[in-house]
């Protein structure tokens, strides 16, 4: 194995099925110079991601806006909770977008942002 720098082909890039940590390092580096709003693929890798950045990024406001409990195709309409829980993320949010704050990064899984 050849000592040197790493060449172009083997570069690493965060794609959706990088590390945890990888993804998270990625987030709070982009979370430095702007908001994120970083969408993942499963609700599990969210919320591990989240907490990931939790402990990276003590200082910065991080959001969880989690997916509708609801089955897709179904009449019942989500839980009160979950939509409760859904509802405050996006008041939270709000709030910060009127202040004008940094450092803020929203997680959300593909199917929640799809509802957005």
């Amino acid at each position: 194995m050849a000592d040197g720098p790493v060449s172009k082909a083997r570069e690493s890039v965060a794609r959706a099925e990088c590390a945890i940590g990888v993804a998270a390092a990625r987030i709070a580096e982009a979370l430095e110079k702007r908001n994120v709003l970083a969408i993942i693929s499963g609700d599990y890798r969210a919320r591990d991601i989240l907490a990931a950045l939790e402990g990276a990024v003590p200082k910065a406001e991080i959001l969880f806006f989690a997916p509708s409990d609801a089955l897709p195709g179904d009449t019942q309409p989500a839980t009160p909770a979950n939509s409760g829980v859904r509802l405050a993320t996006l008041r939270r949010a709000r709030e910060l977008a009127r202040a004008k704050a940094k450092h803020v990064v929203c997680i959300t899984t593909a199917e929640a942002a799809s509802e957005m």
